[in-house]
């Protein structure tokens, strides 16, 4: 698959931009990926609108993790569940176990097409390693999505990452410095950041395309390998939703 992502703070909550998006996202698109932030997507006549090859993201530590459950999977979109950034979270929720997840998840499973669970890996990859039956059962049929730049190369990790695995991009073509700016605070929330900007955002321009030389050669071929069930998903830096723009990432990816 591949996808575009949205992030509603971006647009000031606005649900009339949403479903205009949710539109034009799906029909080019075979997801479009819906970030949970500090407010959380529960308008029931918004979430009618929505194409079902929508993604909803839930934060697990949060105290209507369940709730958000009940809600998402009533409609059958695809759930994403994340731990969370404690930047959203009440003061209640911030030291909310990160058990939280495979709790959830235990619950999901009950509740919706395993095809549809996504899980965030980034922060919780020790959790999901493990030789726990259950767990495992349930982190092999779900897809783990990982953020560009992040994923875990260890050889503890390798088998996280075998199958049904997706990654997080944001995207710009040609990246200027004041945008690296502008991406400050997502760049030092990430594990191993130390200056490299290149190896967490993607820079599209007329020399980095899919071909031989490209460093995004194994994202490429690993995309375009129908054996492989492996997804994509784009995030515009720059907030330009043309339907030009968002080609420039569908483009990057073709063979």
């Amino acid at each position: 698959m591949i996808g575009i992502a949205t992030k509603l703070s971006k647009f000031d909550y606005d649900t009339d931009k949403l479903i205009n998006l949710n539109k034009l996202i799906t029909k080019n698109f075979d997801i479009h990926v819906i970030d949970a932030e500090e407010i959380q997507l529960t308008d029931k006549n918004v979430l009618e609108q929505l194409n079902k090859n929508s993604q909803l993201t839930i934060q697990c530590r949060r105290e209507n993790a369940k709730d958000l459950l009940n809600l998402y999977s009533s409609y059958n979109f695809h759930i994403c569940f994340v731990y969370g950034n404690k930047k959203y979270m009440a003061k209640s929720e911030k030291d909310n176990s990160k058990s939280s997840v495979l709790s959830l998840l235990n619950e999901a499973t009950k509740m919706m097409d395993n095809n549809k669970i996504w899980i965030g890996t980034e922060g919780i990859e020790n959790l999901l390693v493990s030789n726990d039956t259950n767990i495992e059962k349930i982190v092999n049929n779900s897809i783990k999505y990982y953020v560009y730049g992040c994923k875990k190369s260890n050889n503890e990790y390798k088998t996280l990452y075998d199958k049904r695995t997706a990654v997080y991009i944001p995207f710009m073509e040609n990246i200027a410095n004041e945008l690296v700016d502008s991406m400050d605070n997502y760049l030092k929330r990430r594990e191993n950041y130390v200056g490299d900007w290149e190896n967490y955002l993607l820079n599209i321009d007329n020399t980095s395309n899919a071909n031989s030389n490209s460093k995004n050669k194994d994202l490429i071929d690993e995309y375009n390998n129908k054996n492989k069930d492996f997804s994509v998903i784009g995030y515009p830096i720059n907030q330009d939703y043309s339907i030009e723009n968002l080609k420039l990432f569908k483009n990057y990816f073709k063979k």
